[in-house]
């Protein structure tokens, strides 16, 4: 068992507050903050009060790093390959989001009461989040991130509380985390105003044009060398492109660094992974990003730019850390980065997106009818994946601003809502497990797409759903009525 700090205390004191309150409360608490030991004390608490809890988390690493810390007695697992630690009746249900989506028409009931859901930033718009927080929608929602925010740096919508207590600075200050040594080499300073902004950031192409230079990549390695030859360090390169041009950079001038990206075999990139904690220079692209924890990092060279000041924050936290031979880390930024986001021991401090009462904060499905928040980026009911609105292409589905079809769109919400309870009564009450309510109102909807699901068709299967209990009818007769 842990030893909680004194910092730790006091966010979970008043996540306890806020939850006497609050359904959905969002945490931020910086990398390194030990925001896995929180939730740790947090899952105990519950536990002893008799609570059932979903930990969520999105990488294989999370699932056994999260597993010690929790205590493997207590906790069962959904994960691929790991189905001999599956039990639906522990109290802590270690949850490998992807393995629950892929195999949620499958898993054996079970019951939760709080769902906290790890760098809660990577998924909370994507439809596997959705439709598991639609199945368990009783269930309070605790969101966990160093960056509780979205690509224009507002806090994630959808939530009712937000608490920041501890940042950055604070930590440093605390021995916690490493002092920032930075620096900005005129050398690679770079004119970006006129590279296409698309979905918020840079676009990938336009970036490589620029940055794909023998010259530029030239810079970057004299600049590493000049500053941090001797040290640990991560570099982030703009595409598996700019990555390859940089490892043989290093490579000609006599250094041993370790590649990885996405475009790497399967073994290629497991032996990679294996590399990870004794290699001395590793070039990244998009991989090691949020989550990554190699604390002996005494460098992050930042070779690519970014307006997101989400992804920014994620890479450069990757060398905050501290250790026992360890207390300072060096930042070389060739991309920018601290001329559009601040230095990495800023104070942040971030604000809900501010509500426009002339435009809704639904959308509606164009396939399915289904009604989604705005930020959703997947329809939890049939999958289809919303384009994103940016600078240069509208988004696919209708924009609703007019007052009466705000107001549309909210009864159709109130309707969705109480159907999904009705359906979760039904289902109770004939012995399936609770998910199967959710199912049935996906199939409703995917079968209704030719009547257009508004106001007429939920009130309609509301009363089917009167007469499916008053005949006794099986449950599948509401789909084929």
């Amino acid at each position: 068992m842990y030893e909680l700090r004194q910092y730790q205390k006091d966010i979970l004191n008043k996540l306890w507050l806020s939850l006497k309150q609050h359904n959905k409360v969002l945490v931020s608490a910086p990398t390194g903050s030990g925001k896995t030991v929180m939730a740790s004390a947090l899952i105990d608490e519950l536990v002893k009060r008799g609570h059932k809890v979903a930990f969520i988390v999105d990488r294989v690493e999370l699932v056994k790093q999260s597993r010690d810390t929790f205590g493997a007695e207590k906790v069962s697992i959904i994960k691929a390959e790991m189905e001999k630690d599956y039990n639906p009746d522990k109290p802590i249900q270690l949850i490998m989001i992807q393995t629950f989506y892929a195999r949620r028409d499958t898993l054996p009931d079970f019951e939760i009461d709080y769902i906290l859901i790890d760098e809660v930033h990577q998924n909370w718009n994507g439809g596997r989040i959705r439709e598991f927080l639609r199945i368990y929608d009783n269930a309070k929602v605790i969101g966990l991130s160093a960056t509780p925010i979205d690509e224009r740096g507002y806090l994630l919508e959808g939530f009712e509380d937000y608490i920041d207590l501890i940042q950055i600075p604070d930590l440093i200050k605390l021995g916690y985390l490493a002092k920032p040594i930075c620096y900005m080499p005129e050398s690679c300073v770079y004119d970006l105003s006129d590279v296409k902004v698309n979905r918020f950031d840079y676009d990938i192409q336009e970036l490589d044009d620029l940055l794909c230079d023998l010259d530029k990549v030239g810079n970057i390695v004299k600049e590493w060398e000049k500053l941090a030859r001797d040290k640990k360090t991560i570099v982030f390169a703009n595409s598996i492109r700019h990555a390859e041009m940089l490892n043989d950079e290093f490579l000609q001038r006599g250094y041993e660094p370790l590649l990885i990206h996405s475009k790497l075999s399967e073994s290629e990139l497991k032996n990679a992974r294996k590399e990870l904690r004794s290699a001395d220079i590793i070039i990244n692209c998009a991989i090691l990003t949020a989550g990554f924890d190699k604390p002996d990092i005494e460098c992050v060279v930042m070779a690519t730019c970014t307006k997101v000041l989400r992804k920014a924050i994620q890479c450069l936290g990757r060398g905050l850390r501290v250790t026992p031979t360890k207390k300072e880390c060096i930042f070389i930024d060739c991309g920018n980065i601290f001329n559009t986001h601040g230095l990495p021991q800023d104070y942040r401090y971030y604000k809900f997106k501010p509500k426009n009462f002339n435009k809704s904060e639904y959308k509606e499905c164009p396939n399915c009818g289904n009604i989604e928040l705005e930020s959703a980026k997947v329809c939890s009911v049939c999958g289809y994946e919303f384009a994103e609105e940016d600078e240069e292409k509208e988004c696919d589905y209708k924009k609703v601003t007019g007052k009466k079809q705000i107001e549309r769109l909210i009864k159709i919400k109130s309707m969705q809502d109480e159907l999904m309870l009705e359906l979760r009564k039904l289902v109770l009450e004939r012995g399936y497990k609770r998910g199967y309510a959710f199912y049935m109102f996906r199939d409703l909807l995917k079968n209704a797409k030719a009547q257009r699901t508004g106001l007429v068709f939920y009130k309609k299967i509301m009363k089917r759903i009167d007469r499916c209990r008053e005949k006794g009818y099986k449950i599948q007769w509401l789909k084929y009525q």
